[in-house]
């Protein structure tokens, strides 16, 4: 294998830096099979039978020698290679699906408005955003900026939609002053 480094554009005509492994053939005996491997099921399958260690004409593969997996260091290698870099694309993509969703959420929860609520901290009339209402005092609420800026002294319910919000709650605490 040949680590190498160069340039490649991307769809807009950017140059980017990228670097990969190179795998030549010659660096590995293909026909090879020293490397005693215990357990056929982690090698890869064989590439010209699709696994059912037959030919086209009814034969034993003459690929993998009729296992239905390819049984040398070249492939397994390559194997490892291409499934390392899968992951790493689909973790990426992942992460990137998830926080473009999360920054959808937060734009949308910035929009909610919870008509007739008035924030008992800078008065702001209607709450725009996650309102905060205290379990204890029947008619206190607060917004989202007051709640991180003033620290309640009882439990506060996290609102994020007036459609989600308890017609009445009961709640009993002990030892509250």
């Amino acid at each position: 294998m040949v680590e190498s480094k160069g340039q490649q554009k991307n769809n807009l005509g950017e140059e980017k830096n990228i670097q990969c492994l190179i795998i030549k053939p010659e660096d590995y005996n293909l026909n090879a099979t020293e490397e005693a491997i215990e357990n056929i099921e982690d090698l890869p399958e064989c590439f010209k039978c699709d696994g059912k260690k037959i030919n086209k004409k009814g034969l034993p593969c003459k690929k993998c020698n009729g296992t239905g997996r390819l049984n040398n260091r070249f492939f397994k290698n390559l194997q490892q290679i291409l499934s390392n870099e899968v992951s790493k694309c689909c973790t990426s993509q992942y992460q990137k699906l998830l926080i473009e969703h999360l920054e959808k959420k937060r734009a949308e929860q910035a929009k909610v408005v919870h008509t007739k609520f008035t924030c008992d901290g800078c008065n702001v009339d209607p709450i725009v955003g996650i309102r905060y209402k205290c379990t204890v005092r029947p008619d206190y609420d607060l917004c989202e900026k007051c709640e991180l800026r003033i620290q309640p002294p009882y439990p506060m319910l996290k609102i994020r939609h007036p459609s989600k919000a308890p017609a009445h709650f009961m709640a009993q605490y002990a030892n509250l002053p």
